[in-house]
């Protein structure tokens, strides 16, 4: 699934979700529990 499918199923701007994909990018790539886990610490 590329951004613009992921984008368009989720119903936000591509931009967004580039900020989202950037910001909790880790080492390794995108990693959903990688993402999850610096959410939690942002909510902190």
């Amino acid at each position: 699934m590329n951004l613009s499918q992921i984008t368009d199923e989720v119903g936000v701007h591509k931009s967004t979700m580039s900020r989202v994909f950037n910001r909790n990018r880790g080492l390794r790539g995108w990693r959903p529990k990688h993402g999850e886990g610096l959410r939690d610490i942002r909510r902190l």
